[in-house]
């Protein structure tokens, strides 16, 4: 018996294809299998846009985050929509094997750390893997904004419409122009990796310098930094390269340390060498540098990724920051500051042109008085009997800060071995002498082997 009237037309198609010979009540338990099945197994993303846009003929697009952009990037995209829109439904389908089913299950969500301030930090719900069925305020205009994250990487945004393509790239551009303005990487400091960085926390106090380096660096970067609007007013130019040289251990990244500390209201980017693993990095480095500014880019080492050598791998390198520093993109309102215990081993293009490095601040062995300075502030907080640092400034000549500073440390430790049960320990000459007795053998090891590294005998003049 055929039952054509009781059935719709797709059921008309399942009787056409089982012929006549068969009872009404296979046919009903048949079509009621038919109808759960579709309901349980044929989702797709294009089946629930096309049932909520009501319509087949919508635009798409698609934005791809990468890796380490990925979850901040997700966070700025998530903060527009749910500004601009009103999120009617949300959803995300799970594939079924081989990916011939799907089941609607609840939208997925990562943790976003954002930092707050030097101290703590944020913890945000971010899209992982989402369709948001939404409404846009200003219009009621329908939109499916899909999350879709590759093995926690990649990030593919997808934009599904029926409006123009103009409207799906406003909203693309508001999203970047979020992302420049107020996103979490907008006055915060960060390597190359998007990794938030906490500097030791350091002021002008901390380092001491002799009276022309602290003028210089007032002069080169702190007087530029602080007054970056009044220099663009002028017509002069906003970007500016700063090269600190000098041995190690003179005050160079302490200088830095205190510079990141100082400009908590600018972006800064620290990029010690390590951190630009392949030459693209330096690009990608100095384009979010653009957008972010005004920003302080801090390269630490930079000796090690511009050495004057022939060879393919460091030119690659010498030529991505030679055009990073130079342009031809704007560099409004970002300044480079870098440092190199061996200038000589720059390339001359960065070292000897204005536009790349500006200026170049040299930091010099301390001096008697600088010497007696660093010894008495590395030994504040000690219990000191029977020190005359008069006279250890003059028996360290030619130390660093850094060698001062071990010399009290070495000497403390010394302390601290032979103090006695419920007493403080006492730094005194006699842990002095035993101290630099052993400093002076370590720095005579050093500084052998730096010679033999070192191609010139005048590497900092």
């Amino acid at each position: 018996m055929v039952v054509k009237s009781m059935v719709a037309t797709e059921d008309e198609v399942v009787l056409n294809l089982m012929g006549s010979d068969i009872h009404e009540s296979q046919i009903v338990k048949i079509l009621n299998l038919v109808r759960d099945t579709k309901k349980e197994t044929m989702v797709s993303v294009d089946y629930l846009v096309e049932e909520y846009l009501e319509c087949s003929d919508y635009k798409q697009s698609v934005t791809t985050f990468i890796e380490h952009e990925s979850p901040i990037r997700r966070y700025c995209a998530f903060e527009v929509i749910q500004d601009q829109f009103d999120i009617v439904d949300e959803c995300w389908l799970r594939e079924g094997n081989y990916g011939t089913e799907s089941k609607v299950i609840p939208a997925l969500y990562d943790s976003l750390a954002l930092k707050k301030n030097a101290n703590s930090e944020d913890r945000v719900r971010i899209p992982k893997r989402a369709n948001f069925f939404c409404k846009r305020k200003r219009d009621d205009s329908l939109w499916v904004l899909s999350f879709h994250t590759w093995e926690d990487a990649d990030t593919d945004l997808m934009i599904f419409t029926s409006q123009p393509h103009e409207e799906v790239k406003e909203l693309v551009d508001d999203i970047e122009d979020f992302f420049c303005e107020k996103g979490p990487l907008k006055g915060a400091c960060f390597n190359p990796q998007w990794e938030w960085i906490e500097p030791d926390y350091a002021d002008w106090d901390d380092v001491i310098l002799n009276e022309d380096i602290r003028d210089s660096i007032d002069l080169n970067i702190v007087t530029f930094l602080d007054n970056i609007k009044l220099y663009a007013e002028h017509g002069l130019s906003t970007s500016r390269g700063v090269l600190l040289s000098g041995l190690p251990g003179t005050g160079k990244t302490l200088t830095m340390e205190v510079l990141l500390n100082v400009f908590n209201n600018h972006t800064r980017i620290y990029a010690p060498a390590e951190t630009l693993t392949y030459p693209e990095a330096i690009n990608e480095t100095y384009k979010l540098a653009r957008k972010l500014s005004p920003t302080l880019v801090i390269i630490e080492d930079i000796d090690t990724l511009g050495r004057a050598e022939d060879h393919h791998d460091r030119s690659v390198y010498v030529s991505q920051l030679l055009s990073s520093l130079n342009s031809a993109e704007s560099n409004e309102s970002v300044i480079t500051i870098a440092s190199t215990n061996y200038p000589q081993a720059l390339d001359i293009a960065l070292r000897d042109r204005p536009g790349r490095f500006d200026s170049r601040i040299n930091f010099p062995l301390p001096n008697k008085k600088e010497r007696e300075l660093i010894l008495r502030k590395y030994s504040t907080s000690f219990k000191v009997k029977d020190l005359n640092w008069k006279t250890w400034a003059k028996k360290t000549e030619e130390f660093t800060g850094a060698w001062l500073r071990e010399l009290i440390t070495v000497a403390f430790s010394l302390a601290v071995r032979k103090q006695k049960s419920n007493k403080s320990p006492v730094l005194n000459n006699d842990y002095m002498e035993q101290a630099f007795s052993i400093v002076h053998k370590t720095r005579s090891m050093v500084n052998l082997y730096r010679e033999s590294e070192s191609e010139s005998e005048n590497l900092f003049m």
